[in-house]
């Protein structure tokens, strides 16, 4: 029973992130929007398959893969500060 209320606890956030997929500004590659998609599908999917077998090993590899998300923004996080964007050309100062 309790490893079946732990799957539970982790499809919560699941169907959040459906939520977070929808068409706007935080997807500007379709591409991207479309795998985030099915990835968590499949996760879900999987996560579902416990509340039938009920494994504590299959329980842990899930929360294992549930740390993907939080890695995935710091992976964004730290590609996008050392991004080397070339110095915007200095203001033209006009003289009257």
């Amino acid at each position: 029973m309790t490893v079946r209320f732990g799957t539970l606890l982790l499809v919560a956030p699941q169907f959040r992130g459906y939520l977070q997929m929808r068409p706007g500004p935080a997807w500007p590659s379709e591409r991207e929007r479309w795998f985030s998609i099915a990835v968590i599908s499949g996760l879900t999917a999987i996560t579902l398959g416990n509340l039938i077998v009920a494994s504590l090993g299959y329980l842990q590899f899930l929360m294992l893969t549930a740390l993907v998300a939080p890695l995935s923004i710091f992976y964004n996080t730290v590609r996008e500060a050392s991004r080397c964007d070339p110095d915007p050309a200095p203001p033209e100062i006009h003289s009257a």
